[in-house]
């Protein structure tokens, strides 16, 4: 009984490694969708750049 009592009060340690395993995954995996989207933005963004260099050349070359 003492032990039950314990366990509910949440002062110790977690009940379930495997619901801590499981987290530690869902994680890794936010992680890594969020470490997939970033790249996905920064090569979006190289590109917006690399676009707007091109049209300031353009501009800058047909003043007068």
């Amino acid at each position: 009984m003492g032990q039950q009592v314990f366990d509910r009060s949440g002062l110790g340690a977690p009940t379930s490694t495997a619901a801590l395993q499981d987290e530690l995954e869902a994680q890794k995996q936010t992680v890594l969708d969020l470490r997939r989207l970033l790249e996905e933005r920064e090569e979006e963004l190289a590109a917006a750049r690399e676009t707007n260099r091109r049209l300031m050349n353009q501009l800058n070359r047909t003043r007068p």
